[in-house]
């Protein structure tokens, strides 16, 4: 477990909201969580591979993001459906053809 560690009155308290703040003034980012992707984009492209790169953010693509419910639940479906391997599961979720609003009821119900 790591928790980032801050002083408040001269004592070490554990705050993630001011570690993700400060993060947010390092990656020049507008909010908390896109700092922390940057960030971690970052660190993987100079520790592990220097061709990952960080995302296309959700507001630049205009895609629809699934729950993790609604994403669990096309996998199901998808391995369900499969008559061969695993190797195959990308090929039966793309074969699937849902949409957005197809999705969501699987999750839910």
């Amino acid at each position: 477990m790591i928790a980032p560690v801050r002083s408040s009155r001269n004592k070490p308290l554990i705050s993630t909201q001011k570690a993700l703040t400060e993060l947010k003034g390092i990656a020049g980012e507008r909010n908390e969580y896109a700092a922390l992707q940057t960030s971690w984009a970052d660190w993987c492209q100079q520790h592990l591979d220097r061709s990952i790169v960080r995302g296309i953010r959700k507001e630049i693509t205009k895609r629809e993001h699934m729950s993790p419910e609604t994403y669990g639940a096309v996998m199901d479906k998808a391995r369900e459906s499969l008559s061969e391997p695993p190797e195959r599961l990308m090929d039966a979720l793309k074969a699937t053809e849902l949409s957005y609003d197809d999705m969501e009821p699987l999750a839910y119900g």
